[in-house]
């Protein structure tokens, strides 16, 4: 997955059946553009972080229905989320403001 800031689009390849899919960042659960993604082997969701000012979330997106959550939001916070990682148990999920 990559995400195209200038066209706000999340694309999605599939690598084995040499398609892709398209889905615009422009609604749905983003207030701004996302940015850096994220996944954890296993647990089925895409995380992103959020690039632009205030209120910069991390949210998830289910891969299998398409379904988004707001995993962070940053309300407060006057920076956007970035530094999207996870622990190598998969058991914690770290997040910056900047």
């Amino acid at each position: 997955n990559f995400v195209s800031k200038k066209k706000k689009y999340l694309f999605t390849l599939d690598l084995e059946g040499g398609t892709w899919i398209s889905s615009s960042t422009v609604s749905g659960a983003f207030d701004l553009q996302p940015d850096q993604l994220g996944r954890m082997i296993g647990d089925g969701v895409l995380y992103f972080c959020e690039d632009g000012g205030s209120g910069s979330d991390i949210h998830g997106r289910d891969v299998m229905t398409g379904q988004y959550y707001t995993i962070v939001t940053g309300d407060g916070y006057d920076s956007e989320t970035t530094g999207l990682a996870f622990s190598p148990d998969n058991m914690f999920m770290y997040v910056a403001f900047q």
